[in-house]
């Protein structure tokens, strides 16, 4: 059995920075599942006027090939008041903005303001990047 790993607990804004300039107001929120708070993000129409929202964090190196096997899982909890205009939800992990592997979850299995948990095995990822 592998080792849980918590590559950030999200309950603080430090260290987090927009995905671009679609995403605002960056704050922490009570409204969560895991733990005590959660970060919570608008999605606006930037200068970039794309569909994409998201923040971004650089964290201290973790060697996930020592750590776990091939079986593992990576997940995390999203909430999206609404998901009308929604293509799908992705999680990056990689070593900066151009080498990253992107986990996707279908927006079909996203409910409107429910905490949705999104999960994928570790090797089960994008390879559009």
């Amino acid at each position: 059995m592998a080792t849980k790993i918590v590559i950030d607990k999200m309950e603080e804004t430090s260290g987090w920075s927009a995905l671009g300039n679609d995403t605002a107001n960056i704050t922490v929120s009570n409204n969560n599942v895991s733990g005590s708070k959660s970060i919570k993000f608008d999605k606006v129409d930037g200068a970039d006027n794309t569909k994409l929202a998201g923040i971004q964090k650089t964290i201290s190196a973790i060697n996930l090939e020592a750590k776990s096997d091939p079986t593992d899982r990576i997940s995390i909890f999203a909430h999206i008041p609404d998901v009308t205009n929604l293509d799908y939800i992705f999680f990056r992990i990689g070593t900066d903005s151009s080498n990253y592997v992107e986990y996707r979850y279908a927006d079909s299995n996203v409910r409107d303001d429910e905490w949705t948990f999104v999960e994928r095995q570790r090797f089960d990822y994008s390879e559009d990047n």
